[in-house]
């Protein structure tokens, strides 16, 4: 990932994260879809992929345990 697309996925989180639910956890699934899309993040863990790519993991896992289920 680079220094330009990891600023803007942490921006969108951040705007994201100030939304009031349940905007903000529809808004955090957003991200998540958009990210699986560019990234090609697969569905399904790949020690592999994450190895390839730690930058985009760790923000991947940052939104996704942002979002609220209760």
């Amino acid at each position: 990932m680079t220094t330009g697309q990891m600023y803007h996925w942490t921006q969108r989180y951040q705007r994201a994260d100030k939304q009031p639910e349940p905007t903000r956890t529809l808004s955090l699934s957003q991200i998540m879809d958009d990210m699986m899309a560019v990234h090609r993040i697969p569905m399904l863990s790949k020690p592999t992929y994450e190895q390839k790519h730690p930058q985009v993991m760790q923000m991947y896992r940052v939104v996704a345990d942002a979002r609220d289920f209760n």
